[in-house]
């Protein structure tokens, strides 16, 4: 069976907007807070606004998605390792939804 290689475009933008909603969804309510003192309130923003960027570089450039994926991707990566204490967690598992999407935007950039 061949792939249907003609819904690539439309699969990589799925991909873009489910990164941007799951970073919007977990990292909203910590930028909501404006608690400028925690650094979660620093990794919310930084998430968010590269999520941004990443959609905005689908549509603009290739430079831009590949900043804001190796962005995603370093502090993601950062997160789950800070985090891991051992044992696989749900949360840990969460962790690798990021890391591995901003890893296929960081080696695909924009091919269609």
């Amino acid at each position: 069976m061949k792939p249907f290689k003609s819904i690539t475009p439309l699969s990589r933008w799925l991909l873009r907007i489910a990164l941007f909603t799951y970073l919007f969804m977990t990292h909203f309510a910590m930028l909501k807070t404006m608690n400028f003192g925690e650094i979660q309130f620093y990794f919310a923003f930084v998430y968010i606004l590269f999520a941004i960027l990443l959609i905005a570089g689908g549509l603009f450039s290739q430079s831009l998605t590949l900043v804001s994926s190796l962005v995603i991707f370093v502090l993601a990566l950062y997160q789950l390792i800070v985090s891991f204490t051992g044992t696989i967690t749900s949360g840990i598992v969460l962790f690798f939804i990021p890391v591995s999407i901003s890893l296929f935007f960081l080696s695909t950039g924009n091919k269609s």
